[in-house]
């Protein structure tokens, strides 16, 4: 097994004045690990500060997320996962 690895990279030009600071290069990166994969890691720079995260699966329909927004604003949460069909 081997790591998972996504990455993404972009450009932002905004047109109004107030939007401003969020001009500029934009990417970030996704790891998901080989010895368990229901875990994600995730880390960005959105072009005003760096953010890094994590989401689980536990139970199949448990998701359980957590970030640090501008590695210092904690965010948490649980969600509930039920397929359509």
């Amino acid at each position: 097994m081997t790591n998972l690895i996504g990455t993404h990279l972009s450009y932002r030009k905004w047109k109004r004045d107030y939007n401003s600071k969020w001009n500029g290069i934009v990417g970030g990166v996704t790891l998901q690990p080989a010895f368990f994969r229901k875990l994600r890691l995730i880390g960005e720079y959105d072009g005003y500060g760096v953010n890094v995260g994590a989401d689980c699966e536990l139970f199949r329909y448990l998701l359980v997320q957590a970030s640090l927004q501008q590695l210092k604003y904690p965010s948490a949460g649980l969600s509930l996962r039920i397929g359509l069909l």
